[in-house]
């Protein structure tokens, strides 16, 4: 009886998940970030998006909830660095400057929702012979990295397909990973080691990638994340992709550098019996 006890006593109070919530947070723990902002992160950032999923319709719809999902990180970002500043609390400079691109070589993950955002906002903003040429750059580059892991995809040096000329042709509705990638060294990252990322944002991006996670998980939507360029042709290919996730279609296909999200979110979704969900699972 008294075993039992210690073991009560030595889980986390922000641990009410089980294991893989336990998980989780320790690898967040592990990169110095506080695993109770984490998990409070998760918990608004996936009540608040899988109320706007309920009520979300087609494209328009999609680009609503990634609105709100980017404004939410914004929103910890500031308080949390507005905080350490009333604490007198040192706040890390980034290193990050426009036409620096040392981090567009790397394998990024999307959700389904940021795939079908960075589409919908390619085929507004650029011409029709833009496009064809970015579609088949997209098609190309997939191809070659769909078999890659992190590491191989590293030693491959290849670039994004939305660099262009140092630049990222959709900046404003970047994934969510490359906005978390703000650097404090640069010359870290030119040298290709692994990028010393300024804390207070990535935590507030990781967080809320998972939230978006659970929320989608929540709806019975695919929660998974796929590499960018894959992920990316699918949605280019594919003008119907918001109404088909929306119906609980999973579109995209993983590769070998793609993170496994399904233990974990589902844990996420379990502890929470506030979360707007669904009757019956797809």
């Amino acid at each position: 009886m008294d075993r039992v006890s210690d073991e009560v006593e030595e889980r986390p109070p922000w641990d009410s998940g089980g294991p893989a919530v336990l998980a989780t947070l320790e690898r967040m723990a592990q990169r110095g970030i506080d695993p109770e902002l984490v998990s409070e992160i998760v918990t608004s950032v996936s009540r608040i998006t899988a109320e706007a999923l309920a009520g979300a319709s087609g494209r328009a719809g999609v680009i609503g909830v990634m609105r709100s999902v980017v404004g939410l990180a914004g929103q910890v970002v500031r308080g949390a660095r507005d905080d350490a500043e009333r604490r007198r609390l040192p706040v890390a400079q980034t290193a990050c400057s426009a036409g620096c691109a040392h981090c567009c070589a790397l394998h990024v993950s999307v959700s389904p929702p940021e795939a079908i955002v960075l589409a919908a906002f390619l085929r507004d903003t650029l011409g029709a012979h833009e496009l064809t040429s970015l579609i088949a750059r997209v098609e190309s580059l997939a191809a070659r990295v769909v078999t890659m892991d992190h590491d191989a995809r590293i030693a491959a040096k290849l670039d994004c397909a939305l660099l262009v000329e140092g630049r990222c042709i959709a900046y404003p509705v970047r994934p969510l990973a490359c906005a978390a990638a703000n650097s404090l060294d640069a010359a870290a990252c030119a040298r290709g080691d692994e990028i010393p990322i300024e804390p207070l944002q990535l935590c507030a991006i990781r967080a809320t990638q998972i939230g978006l996670a659970v929320a989608s998980a929540a709806r019975a939507l695919d929660f998974e994340r796929y590499e960018l360029t894959n992920a990316l042709a699918v949605t280019l290919r594919t003008p119907d992709a918001a109404d088909r996730w929306l119906a609980g279609e999973r579109l995209f296909r993983k590769t070998p550098g793609d993170p496994a999200l399904g233990d974990a979110t589902h844990a996420f979704v379990a502890r929470d019996p506030h979360l707007v969900r669904v009757s019956v699972l797809r």
